[in-house]
């Protein structure tokens, strides 16, 4: 009995950490879409980074043939 105390405790901590971590994003941050909202592929485009400073970019289709504001000097990706 003590034994399925103490996995159910491990497992019950397990879970919890794995549900802090924070999930990875995928595709464009939603603001990148919504400077494109109204505009055509080529025009000119910025968006609010993570840090709050302005980001230029270019409206291009992506994938799902949705608009976004492609960065002018994209971060690098590890």
């Amino acid at each position: 009995m003590k034994h399925l105390s103490i996995m159910a405790t491990a497992l019950g901590l397990l879970l919890s950490t794995t549900a802090m971590a924070a999930p990875e994003r995928q595709g464009p941050p939603k603001e990148a879409i919504e400077a494109c909202a109204s505009a055509k592929t080529g025009d000119s485009c910025s968006f609010s980074g993570r840090q709050g400073e302005t980001i230029p970019g270019t409206c291009e289709s992506k994938r799902d043939d949705k608009l976004v504001c492609a960065p002018e000097n994209p971060p690098a990706r590890n």
